[in-house]
């Protein structure tokens, strides 16, 4: 629930992802991850990057409908 009214997960996530506590939030890059995103595949790294830079919600909802 929001504010007392019944919400979707898909509404919470959304919410959350807008003021940066998305499920997966990237801040701080630890030693050895730069190496590691340089090693993954592209569509991995991709993902990565995109929500490092906070598009993922938007994606998702164009991916939704």
């Amino acid at each position: 629930m929001i504010n007392g009214q019944k919400t979707r997960l898909r509404d919470v996530t959304d919410l959350l992802g807008t003021v940066g506590l998305a499920q997966r939030t990237y801040t701080v890059i630890g030693q050895g991850l730069v190496d590691t995103a340089l090693s993954i595949k592209a569509g991995e790294r991709r993902k990565l990057f995109e929500e490092a830079a906070g598009i993922g919600v938007y994606r998702q909802k164009r991916e939704d409908a």
